[in-house]
């Protein structure tokens, strides 16, 4: 796994620009999900999601707080960011995610090796 932060962590004196996340699933982790227990097949789909919550956030004594509402002194509802949109709030219903497609094709000439991995 690995992160990238396009400016600084927790530090309300800034503004971040972005920041970048890269994950890969080791097959052992994966294959009780599989067909059969075995790799996916070329041309074969796999429904996923991925999903980010997060809260409007003021800053108090110089830490991050969720924004209360002052008409109703609840904090304000969360945000909900997913890859593939599903029209409800309801990340745990899996047929509405979205496909993940599996290919043997090779790109920019060389196949990946996915044994880096753990597969």
């Amino acid at each position: 796994m690995a992160v990238k932060i396009y400016g600084s962590l927790n530090n309300p004196d800034d503004t971040d620009k972005k920041w970048t996340l890269e994950i890969a699933f080791p097959w052992k982790i994966l294959k009780e999900c599989s067909f059969e227990g075995r790799k996916p097949k070329d041309g074969e789909q796999w429904r996923v999601n991925f999903s980010r919550v997060n809260w409007d956030v003021e800053i108090r004594k110089g830490k991050y707080g969720k924004k209360i509402n002052p008409k109703t002194g609840k904090h304000y509802p969360e945000h909900n960011w997913v890859w593939s949109p599903q029209g409800v709030i309801a990340m745990h219903q899996p047929e509405t995610w979205g496909y993940v497609q599996f290919s043997d094709t090779v790109v920019k000439g060389q196949k990946e090796n996915l044994e880096k991995y753990g597969t």
